[in-house]
């Protein structure tokens, strides 16, 4: 560390650092925006899906 801040500089050494700390955080492998199909075929358990309350407002019906 001390060599890289003699060459690079300070500011150089630390942007490159927060750089590489901000790209490993977004390349975390993210599961819950997956379907329940794709789930399955890597082995995770299903999510349960929330359903809607029944409604009986008459601007509801879809005929």
């Amino acid at each position: 560390m001390g060599e890289l801040h003699r060459e690079f500089g300070f500011w150089r050494v630390a942007r490159a650092l927060l750089a590489t700390v901000w790209r490993e955080r977004r390349a975390s492998n993210r599961v819950d925006g997956l379907n329940n199909h794709m789930r399955r075929d890597i082995g995770l358990p299903e999510v349960e899906v929330q359903r809607r309350p029944i409604s009986l407002n008459p601007w509801d019906a879809r005929f």
